[in-house]
């Protein structure tokens, strides 16, 4: 049986906007993938020193998340980013990652002269690599399809989360379990 389709444009609100969703949906995956030994922090909504979260990792550094709920990606967004990424840097002088999520896969049409997302992508991590010297942060992406694969993990708390967000309900072997032994209890000896 296919899975129901993950479509960001329709994820929960969270506080009264699905911007607010999309941001607390990333802050979930993002502890998910944090030890448990390791410090995480979610920020709350307003000045946020241009991150959503972050975790210290081992030797100190931080690795920090900053979710942008927009659908393209042109000079506009590019500067939402820079901003972002600014505050990030002169607010957390440990920063060593800074991850990207966004709700789409950058396009990658190469027509004519035109810029396609992805140029535009790579040429903003390079030219914020460069402004930042002699610092280092290494600057990723979560775009739609790492995120949906984060979302379809056959693990209950993923579930439960693709379930939240998206009211998508999806199928694991834990699921099928407990329904099977509700039934077993149920029939009794028969």
């Amino acid at each position: 049986m296919p899975s129901p389709t993950i479509d960001f444009r329709t994820i929960r609100p969270h506080h009264g906007s699905q911007h607010s969703g999309f941001e607390e949906a990333i802050c979930q995956l993002a502890a998910l993938e944090t030890a448990p030994d390791a410090p995480f922090h979610r920020k709350g909504a307003g000045a946020d020193a241009g991150l959503e979260c972050y975790r210290v990792e081992a030797d100190g550094s931080e690795t920090g998340w900053q979710a942008k709920y927009f659908f393209e990606f042109g000079s506009s967004e590019a500067s939402q980013l820079t901003e972002s990424l600014s505050q990030a840097i002169a607010r957390h002088p440990q920063l060593g990652r800074f991850i990207v999520g966004l709700p789409f896969n950058l396009s990658d049409g190469r027509v004519g002269n035109r810029i396609s997302e992805r140029d535009r992508w790579n040429r903003w991590v390079q030219a914020r690599a460069d402004a930042i010297l002699p610092r280092v942060v290494t600057i990723e992406l979560w775009d739609e399809t790492q995120l949906i694969e984060r979302f379809s993990r056959n693990e209950p708390q993923y579930a439960g989360r693709r379930h939240y967000w998206f009211d998508l309900l999806h199928f694991t072997p834990d699921w099928f379990q407990t329904r099977f032994a509700i039934t077993r209890k149920a029939l009794g000896t028969r």
